[in-house]
């Protein structure tokens, strides 16, 4: 039996990203053909089965990536024992949605201008039980699976490179992944406070607590239909989300890098903290960088995620596809 890594090279993040490509395709291929096949039912709960099959080919991925390379849970900052402490990020959660949503607007009218058409959360939230089963899907399912791929495998993979690198590249990772231009902005932003927050306590369950509680308070604000303030008049609205996101990309690292202390010393007591690097078990013998030269998986990776993305915008516009 293969015996469990304590390090990740910095291109394992691009065939993470490569595997996570894979399953979704599949993902795709399966739901296109159920849907031509029943057609009637897909009219009615189409969507259902897409998130399903979407969180459950990211869950795909990275249990591939696990078996293929075996890293120890601790380089991908899966830690034996949760610290309450972290649950301290849940309000960090709802400023990101404060700080950050404006700019979603600002980005979805610029899209509207050159024809593309945005849509409004496609899961029914009539009734209680509506929403309870869109917070499982929506929010606990992708604030597991999708945390354990992109701010576990990519995330701690990437840090080779240092970390500003990890959470800049993840998170565009992240945004790109999802395909919808007019929340690429958010997402990528929102990747990256959970990119930092998983940096500074070295536990991809600080990404998990965030990421969760981001899209719970989206479900919550449409299920209740409440609204964001913004600005009425055209010529505030540019200036209000470039400040509302300037001070949120200040404001929320401080917050976290403060949360984040009892952690980190927690760990540095442990033996299993080592900023900067990917590895967590205090072995930072074996440093071979060969990998920083052979970045053909993440360039390709980034490469089918941008093509996607163009893709997706074009055909929204030209009306070929509808999100």
């Amino acid at each position: 039996m293969k015996a469990l890594k304590n390090k990740l090279e910095y291109n394992d993040g691009g065939y993470a990203l490569l595997i996570a490509i894979g399953c979704m395709v599949g993902a795709g291929i399966v739901y296109a053909v159920l849907s031509f096949a029943f057609a009637d039912s897909f009219a009615r709960d189409g969507i259902y089965l897409n998130i399903f099959l979407s969180q459950g080919m990211v869950l795909m991925a990275f249990v591939l990536f696990m078996r293929l390379k075996k890293p120890k849970p601790d380089v991908i900052g899966v830690r034996k024992v949760f610290n309450p402490w972290l649950l301290l990020l849940i309000p960090v959660a709802a400023l990101c949605i404060y700080a950050f949503y404006p700019a979603t607007y600002q980005m979805t009218a610029w899209l509207e201008f050159i024809g593309f058409k945005s849509k409004e959360m496609s899961i029914p939230l009539r009734t209680v039980g509506q929403m309870l089963f869109a917070v499982f899907a929506v929010a606990v399912l992708p604030a597991i699976f999708e945390e354990l791929v992109f701010r576990g495998a990519v995330f701690h993979a990437l840090k080779e490179r240092g970390g500003a690198f990890a959470v800049v590249v993840s998170a565009a990772a992240f945004a790109l992944f999802h395909g919808n231009p007019d929340q690429t902005v958010y997402q990528f932003l929102l990747g990256l406070m959970l990119g930092y927050a998983v940096l500074r306590t070295g536990s991809v369950y600080a990404g998990m607590i965030m990421h969760f509680c981001s899209n719970l308070l989206a479900i919550l604000y449409e299920y209740f239909g409440w609204k964001f303030w913004v600005p009425s008049a055209p010529g505030l609205f540019f200036g209000f989300a470039v400040v509302a996101a300037a001070a949120g990309l200040v404001l929320i690292p401080l917050l976290i890098q403060l949360i984040a202390r009892p952690e980190r010393m927690r760990n540095l007591e442990l033996g299993i903290w080592n900023e900067g690097q990917n590895i967590y078990d205090g072995n930072n013998n074996s440093s071979d960088h060969s990998s920083l030269n052979k970045s053909i998986a993440l360039k390709a990776a980034f490469t089918i995620l941008a093509l996607q993305w163009i893709l997706v915008l074009l055909g929204v516009i030209f009306g070929l596809i509808e999100l």
